[in-house]
């Protein structure tokens, strides 16, 4: 059974779910374990960036009060972690499923074009802003006193004030100040950025992603690979966020999205729930980059491995036709 079928199914419900006040259901107090504005018309929960601003400026005023809203925001986080990893990224977040609607007509454009996102470059490195990004919520909210993130949060204007100024114009009896532009320029870059590289946001940016990663270590459900792995590499070929499933154990970066799962052609990548941590593959011994684990190929293996390896270089050759096209045109003009 090809998950993936499922997926854009389970995203567009909890999509559904986060609105759920358009069907007059009312803020129930409850976390949302992903990106999401409660300042929507319709939300029904309360953003976990958010509610971060909120203790920290809770805090400052009464202690006790903050500590219970932090606690109650690191509980829920804990959760749906252990549980699940950083699976609600791919799985449950609006804004991950608008980056996959993105990445459909992205992939057939550029195709490969934006490899330098890849293991070995730049993105290598990047990765780790968002962590950054969540280490700059608390402090700068309480240096300012103020969600001074939220001022300038993309998700923020297309999940909370952009629905609010189409819906209800009435509203908006003031000209807008200097946070509307600020924002309408944060969303702007989001849109760039991910139309030129797939969930950009995910791997770079968001401190959503940054808290759920390391929960990844630990997770009942995940992804894992057995000693069936050939190193065709055509799981880290699929992965929207650049990891190598058969390098990369449980890696921080792993939205356990599946797409690993459904492009192995050898059965090898598996969701999985399995309570026992382990950062070996499923059957064999642990693995390092560049090494090759060898085991018995039959011959419809080596067939297929052929197949693939056909396929590559055709595409490969595919890529270096079009720059060539786009080089002559070029110099045409």
């Amino acid at each position: 059974m090809d998950l993936l079928k499922f997926r854009p199914i389970v995203q567009l419900a909890f999509l559904l779910f986060a609105i759920l006040g358009v069907v007059g259901v009312g803020m129930t107090g409850f976390i949302y374990p992903f990106f999401f504005c409660y300042a929507c018309p319709y939300a029904v929960a309360s953003c976990p960036i958010g509610i971060l601003e909120h203790s920290v400026i809770d805090m400052k005023g009464n202690l006790w009060a903050g500590l219970q809203l932090l606690a109650y925001l690191l509980a829920g986080f804990a959760v749906v972690g252990l549980l699940f990893g950083r699976a609600a990224c791919g799985w449950a977040c609006p804004i991950g499923f608008l980056q996959d609607m993105i990445d459909i007509p992205r992939r057939g454009i550029l195709k490969n074009k934006n490899e330098w996102t890849k293991i070995r470059g730049p993105g290598k490195f990047l990765k780790f802003a968002k962590y950054g990004f969540l280490v700059f919520v608390p402090i700068s909210t309480y240096i300012s006193n103020e969600l001074f993130y939220t001022r300038f949060c993309p998700v923020g204007f297309m999940t909370g004030t952009l629905p609010t100024l189409i819906l209800f114009p009435g509203e908006w009896e003031v000209a807008p100040g200097p946070d509307f532009y600020i924002k309408i320029g944060t969303t702007i870059f989001f849109l760039l950025s991910a139309v030129a590289i797939g969930r950009f946001w995910c791997r770079f940016m968001c401190p959503i992603g940054a808290g759920f990663g390391p929960f990844n270590k630990f997770s009942l459900f995940r992804v894992e690979v057995s000693d069936k792995c050939v190193d065709c590499g055509m799981c880290t070929k699929a992965c929207p966020m650049a990891v190598d499933p058969s390098v990369e154990h449980r890696s921080a970066e792993c939205i356990i999205c599946g797409k690993c799962v459904s492009a192995c052609k050898f059965d090898a990548c598996k969701l999985t729930i399995n309570p026992v941590a382990t950062r070996r593959r499923m059957g064999g011994p642990p693995k390092k980059r560049g090494e090759v684990i060898q085991r018995d190929i039959t011959k419809e293996d080596e067939e297929l491995m052929e197949r693939i390896q056909r396929e590559q270089e055709e595409e490969k050759k595919d890529i270096s036709d079009d720059e060539d096209i786009g080089g002559d045109d070029d110099a045409e003009e």
